[in-house]
């Protein structure tokens, strides 16, 4: 399978300061553009260091953008909003959980600061654990890989899994064969990114 290269997507507003301008972020947001290969996972993110958008905003850049990928338009991508502001995180975290889109929040833009990102949206005790095991295998998994991870049997593995499809958290990869489907977390492309920097240091290291 093709991959993206590289998997993760850095973006910043037009503006710095305070965000006012509807129209500018609705452009901003359509200037986006999908995935070369919509079936490798890719992390859009939305980097708002810095930046204080209204309500507004936020709505027609992030929330609008969360909606066509839950519409499919993006392929296997998951967004990141990468903020500080207390505010900020507060109101992706309202719209995403009244609409439960697939929206997560980092303090940071950094590989690993995206592979901790947290979902906007309130969660679960279960959906929590069933994402945390299938980043901590690596950030895909079968049912059966999650069954026998984390002691379920295979249906109730299958209904985890399949829910989280539904919310936009995970993306849903039909596989040939016995084996199963296999379910991918957005937030693995951060550790393609992480593993592309590390490639490129030690490249780097190597020629002086």
């Amino acid at each position: 399978m093709a991959m993206n290269d590289p998997p993760v997507k850095s973006l910043r507003p037009p503006t710095g300061g305070v965000w006012f301008n509807v129209r500018d972020a609705g452009l901003w947001r359509r200037s986006f553009a999908s995935p070369t290969s919509p079936e490798s996972p890719m992390i859009y993110l939305l980097d708002l260091t810095g930046v204080q958008p209204l309500v507004g905003v936020i709505e027609a850049s992030v929330n609008e953008l969360a909606r066509e990928m839950r519409a499919g338009r993006f392929g296997e991508a998951a967004i990141v909003v990468a903020t500080q502001d207390p505010s900020v995180q507060r109101h992706v975290q309202l719209i995403a959980a009244a609409e439960n889109l697939p929206i997560y929040l980092s303090g940071s833009t950094t590989a690993v600061s995206l592979m901790q990102a947290w979902p906007a949206a309130p969660l679960s005790k279960t959906d929590s654990e069933t994402l945390d095991a299938i980043m901590d295998m690596g950030g895909s998994a079968r049912a059966s890989e999650l069954a026998q991870a984390l002691k379920l049997r295979s249906t109730a593995a299958i209904n985890r899994l399949n829910g989280l499809v539904a919310k936009g958290l995970l993306h849903r990869q039909p596989q040939s064969g016995r084996k199963g489907d296999l379910y991918v977390d957005g937030r693995s492309a951060a550790i393609l990114y992480g593993e592309a920097q590390i490639a490129a240091a030690l490249e780097t290291a190597t020629s002086q």
